[in-house]
């Protein structure tokens, strides 16, 4: 519906616009204090502050999704790779690709 004709029936039926419900809901509530619970009383609670890892977790580049992995330099139009094993997430196989092979790879797993 063409955004004339929504205003135009909300006007009609008294409901009251997006923009007018979120102005009064932010007029009417303020943010909690800051407070610290121990890690395992924080169910239910979001940090007030950005928290950064002391270390890179995991310490390898990982694949975000499943999929292949492969060599650029072998991605042609028509081209066929052959798969060559798979990559689970977990313990690295140690797995290396060669022209014209792909490894099928999961999410979480480092990438060969």
């Amino acid at each position: 519906m063409p955004i004339a004709n929504r205003r135009l029936l909300i006007e009609m039926i008294g409901m009251i616009s997006e923009e007018e419900a979120r102005r009064r809901i932010l007029e009417n509530v303020s943010p909690l204090r800051e407070r610290t619970v121990p890690l395992s009383s924080a169910l239910g609670c979001f940090n007030a502050r950005d928290v950064a890892a002391r270390l890179p977790l995991p310490t390898f580049d990982n694949s975000a999704m499943d999929g292949y992995a492969v060599r650029a330099g072998s991605c042609k139009k028509g081209e066929r790779l052959r798969v060559i094993g798979e990559q689970s997430a977990g313990r690295d196989r140690q797995l290396r690709i060669s022209p014209g092979e792909a490894i099928r790879i999961f999410t979480g797993a480092p990438l060969p």
